[in-house]
């Protein structure tokens, strides 16, 4: 029997309490206070579906905020794909019957979002709230002047607006340090035996325009298995839901007799990522993966990101040519004039010329910014990762408090 969805209201603050006993408390809270309270405190609403990816940067930044928060489990019909065809609709057609009691009144002053699935929806709620809820969307959507905020990482290019946000990295972080040593305690008997230093191999797999197929994860462990080589340590390899069943037979082949591989697998009762995290002294992983190499960057070690060969047929790179130049994306580009403004949003909106995601972008972006290297090096050089969080804090209060 399923369950069904249920919000989950979040705080990381502690409730307020009084120097007296739990009468005095009682008499202190009266109930024009409490409602005074409740309306003072602005009320965040995180959306959040199956893209742990993105579930999780909406719900860093709403953590950020230091106010209590409902994180809003959503599942999605077919219909949610006939709506995708609508670029800028406003609609909950999309939702699955059962989430449908999530999204009632009293409407949020700020909705935190992320994926295409979400956007008619955050566009419904605001429509419900009369236009007063407050809109934070992540990543590249449809219509970017329909949002407050739009928080966009390095990977995706979307034109500069006085409501885009860049940052220099994504939010991604697995900085809990208690579930990091927990982690680390629990996997470190099966390790320790093993010769130093250990190099953590994070595989992804096919997202376009990359592709692995059987000659690029041989190549990729012949490199990580030299590079294990040349500095004496141990290889910990990790597969992920991307990567292609035929391709664990080839990773096994190329492992050492010292080297640990741990192959993905729905269901599975436990994962060595938060121990490998805590545990490991380098890192190797695949371009396709932004998230986990800017948990690794957020941590401050050593961390090479591989290069996997691009597929891109002459009609895609010629799309990409026209996105650059009608959305205003080439290096050092500032905010569109009007009439290319408008250009630029009749494009996107009904010649379905999206702005994009570039993989590649970023792999060159933080290696050339020193945070990332293209190989596994001897003696890394200590990283100061950017961290953009406040900066999204400050410009969600600043939307606050403009609407009260």
């Amino acid at each position: 029997m399923s369950m069904e969805p249920q919000a989950l209201t979040v705080t990381d603050q502690p409730m307020p309490h009084s120097s007296g006993g739990m009468e005095d408390g009682m008499k202190s809270a009266a109930p024009d206070e409490i409602e005074e309270q409740a309306q003072a405190t602005p009320r965040v609403w995180v959306l959040i579906s199956d893209k742990r990816g993105d579930d999780s940067q909406s719900q860093v930044i709403a953590r950020s905020l230091g106010w209590p928060y409902e994180v809003k489990q959503l599942r999605f019909t077919a219909k949610a794909d006939a709506i995708r065809e609508k670029p800028c609709e406003a609609s909950s057609d999309g939702l699955d019957p059962a989430c449908r009691h999530l999204l009632q009144p009293p409407w949020p002053d700020v909705v935190i979002s992320a994926g295409w699935q979400q956007e008619p929806v955050v566009r419904w709620i605001k429509q419900q709230s009369g236009g007063r809820t407050k809109l934070v969307q992540l990543n590249r959507p449809y219509g970017i002047d329909d949002f407050d905020l739009v928080v966009v990482p390095p990977q995706h290019a979307v034109p500069n607006r006085d409501n885009v946000l860049r940052l220099r990295l994504p939010l991604h972080r697995k900085d809990d340090a208690g579930a990091l040593d927990e982690a680390a305690a629990g996997w470190l008997p099966r390790f320790q035996q093993r010769p130093r230093p250990w190099i953590a191999v994070m595989i992804g797999g096919p997202t376009p325009p990359f592709v692995m197929d059987d000659a690029t994860v041989d190549k990729l462990m012949s490199d990580c298995r030299a590079d294990a080589k040349r500095l004496g340590g141990t290889l910990f390899v990790t597969t992920s839901p991307r990567t292609p069943e035929s391709a664990l037979q080839r990773i096994e082949a190329g492992l050492g007799p010292d080297d640990f591989l741990h192959g993905w697998s729905r269901g599975q009762t436990e994962n060595p990522y938060l121990a490998l995290l805590a545990l490991c002294d380098r890192f190797v992983v695949t371009a396709d993966s932004p998230s986990m190499i800017s948990e690794i960057i957020h941590l401050g070690k050593a961390v090479s990101v591989y290069p996997l060969p691009q597929r891109l047929t002459r009609m895609k790179r010629l799309k990409r040519l026209a996105q650059r130049l009608v959305h205003g994306l080439h290096p050092g580009a500032g905010q569109l004039g009007p009439l290319h403004r408008r250009l630029s949003d009749w494009a996107n909106r009904s010649l379905r010329l999206r702005y994009h995601r570039d993989l590649d972008y970023f792999r060159r972006w933080v290696i050339s910014q020193g945070w990332a290297s293209s190989r596994v090096e001897a003696d890394p050089k200590p990283t100061s990762a950017p961290d953009d969080l406040e900066h999204v804090s400050q410009r969600i209060r600043a939307l606050v408090e403009q609407k009260r």
